[in-house]
């Protein structure tokens, strides 16, 4: 989609999604990217790059388009990290497509009025439960994944704060 409105390599691929999203006109297509941009970064997904979004609209009419659910999270919460990395605090991944480093991605984040950090009260609980259920999972690594877990919320957080909203219990 993004080569339809001439978006490509070299140019900026998030101004130019959030301008072909209001020309084929998706509502909330900056709310809804940025939504996008934070979960990515909260379950450090590495792949969202430009495939990995999606557009419906209705098959008869061929219009009233808007952005699909998000998929392809094969390559997030943590997939290729290492026990150590997580540890350690070492472990780095890029994020795509709109900027190298997550947290560069991150910060493109304008409308958090949406956000709400007392959802995530058990994220990292709900990670551990379906990590447990992989019997070569250790729970080293588990507890590890959770430890960056709570990093990732908690910078989620402090943007959020930063940019005015109010963060309950922060």
């Amino acid at each position: 989609m993004l080569c339809s409105f001439a978006v490509s390599e070299g140019r900026d691929m998030h101004r130019g999604y959030l301008k072909a999203l209001e020309k084929l006109g998706v509502q909330n297509g900056g709310r809804l990217i940025d939504k996008t941009i934070i979960v990515d970064f909260l379950m450090a997904n590495f792949d969202r790059h430009t495939h990995n979004f999606g557009l419906i609209r209705d098959a008869e009419e061929l219009d009233g388009c808007r952005i699909a659910p998000l998929f392809d999270h094969g390559c997030g919460f943590y997939s290729r990290a290492t026990t150590t990395e997580l540890e350690q605090g070492c472990y780095l991944w890029e994020s795509h497509p709109f900027r190298e480093y997550p947290s560069q991605q991150l910060a493109l984040v304008e409308d958090f009025n949406w956000y709400d950090p007392s959802a995530l009260g058990d994220f990292e609980d709900i990670i551990a439960e379906v990590y447990g259920e992989n019997p070569e999972t250790n729970e080293r690594f588990i507890a590890a994944v959770q430890k960056q877990t709570r990093a990732q919320i908690a910078t989620a957080n402090a943007l959020a704060a930063e940019r005015g909203i109010i963060v309950p219990d922060w």
